[in-house]
């Protein structure tokens, strides 16, 4: 498995990551929304676009796109091959029923594909240009506006969610290929890989997150501490208004033409 490029940080000197972050990440699920609404092709091309405008914008390197998209190619060869074939009633068969390939179920699969890969690389950009105490700070921020809801334990989680992640997947790296070099990753029984790779794993974040919690105990960590939240910039409402004009034009052509 790949390292994974979902939820980490990778700073670089662009309009994206400058962007504030709840302008961000409100305009990107804005456009996530877009393309689950408007599923026809012009208006996947013009929000593939769109995003492909802001990965720009952002200066982050292309392989980061690729690395993030790699790692669900399983899941997108399983998506093709279930959509592209209908199994329909046979008496001239053995079976009594018989597996078509269809053209028009092929043509969706690849498009359920191209709107998977859009919100993931939406995602890649968001993860990769916000760090994640930023993350925790408008998480904050949005769930104020709800009442009865303990904003800053709940955005504390999502923070500790974003830390463990990447680092579950990067540990899972070292154990496989530590099991590789003692040709114990070798075994063809999937159980005892699995037991093999799942106590050594479950152990490693069992250890990280206590040193994660008493790293906050010995830094005196406070919950309701004032959250940092810049301002909101022109260029961030000109960006805003820029997903805005063009998601209601894909949803406007989805539905008029």
């Amino acid at each position: 498995m790949d390292k994974i490029i979902l939820f980490n940080y990778f700073y670089r000197d662009s309009i994206i990551h400058k962007m504030e972050a709840r302008i961000k990440i409100l305009s990107m699920l804005i456009i996530s929304i877009t393309i689950s609404v408007a599923a026809n092709t012009l208006s996947y091309t013009i929000l593939s676009a769109l995003i492909i405008f802001y990965f720009f914008l952002s200066k982050l390197p292309f392989k980061l796109i690729l690395k993030s998209i790699k790692i669900f190619f399983p899941l997108i060869f399983i998506i093709i091959i279930f959509n592209s074939f209908n199994i329909v009633n046979s008496d001239e068969s053995i079976l009594p029923f018989k597996v078509i390939l269809s053209f028009d179920n092929f043509t969706q699969a690849l498009k359920i594909v191209w709107r998977f890969v859009m919100i993931i690389s939406l995602s890649t950009i968001i993860t990769s240009s916000t760090s994640v105490n930023t993350f925790k700070n408008v998480v904050r921020s949005f769930l104020s506006l709800i009442p009865f809801v303990p904003e800053a334990r709940v955005a504390t989680i999502v923070n500790m969610t974003f830390i463990l992640i990447p680092t579950i997947f990067n540990k899972y790296n070292i154990i496989t290929d530590a099991l590789l070099s003692r040709c114990i990753g070798a075994k063809k029984n999937p159980i005892r890989r699995l037991v093999y790779t799942s106590t050594p794993l479950l152990n490693e974040v069992i250890r990280n997150a206590e040193d994660i919690g008493a790293a906050m105990e010995s830094r005196l960590f406070n919950e309701n501490a004032t959250a940092f939240i810049e301002k909101i910039k022109i260029a961030d409402y000109i960006i805003f208004t820029l997903s805005i004009f063009i998601c209601l034009a894909s949803i406007a052509i989805y539905f008029f033409l």
